[in-house]
């Protein structure tokens, strides 16, 4: 009898603990889940602060215009080295337009990227020909997607009412990128 009423009280705390975790975020697995993963992009439900958004979308644009000009001097396929003109172009507008947002706001964006993506560049450097053109666009379009995640969650719960606007209007031109990419990639390479 006193086994039984021991094992129904377990059963119960445990319930009620599962139970508490999935209702607080705060809780030890709840907080696990709102927590931005170490790679750089975004994780599921993160919490993104103004401040952690504006130095990874800055290290982010830094890092496509120096993979861009890599791939300039490196790609072998025209459709490849035309994309990457295109990054350059994009890329180095939104980084002048964050530039003036993170001014705005008093804020002093990285001038260099992450270490992330430096690896990712050494590792570009090594490789030449076709396995450059298909590493840099496998690139693209994971880069693009951790981009994407991490605007779409600035456009919808930013604080900061410029930052929050400057994400919605760049979140179309990073969907276009993937795309590109995608069928860049697609294509044959």
């Amino acid at each position: 009898m006193k086994i039984t009423i021991l094992a129904t009280l377990v059963l119960a705390l445990a319930a009620s603990g599962a139970h508490a975790e999935s209702a607080n975020p705060g809780s030890a697995r709840g907080a696990q889940a709102t927590t931005n993963d170490s790679s750089g992009g975004a994780a599921g439900d993160a919490v993104l602060t103004d401040q952690t958004f504006l130095k990874k979308a800055a290290a982010g644009g830094i890092a496509e215009v120096e993979t861009a000009k890599i791939a300039l001097e490196k790609a072998s396929d025209k459709e490849v080295k035309e994309f990457a003109q295109h990054m350059i172009n994009d890329h180095s507008q939104n980084n002048k337009e964050l530039e003036e947002v993170a001014k705005n706001m008093n804020e002093t964006l990285p001038k260099d990227t992450d270490p992330k993506h430096k690896a990712m560049m050494d590792q570009l450097k090594a490789k030449s020909g076709a396995e450059f053109d298909r590493a840099y666009m496998q690139a693209q379009v994971r880069d693009h997607q951790e981009m994407i995640t991490l605007f779409k969650q600035q456009a919808e719960s930013g604080k900061h009412p410029e930052l929050k606007s400057y994400a919605t209007k760049t979140l179309p031109a990073l969907e276009k990128h993937l795309d590109h990419a995608r069928k860049v990639t697609d294509g044959g390479l």
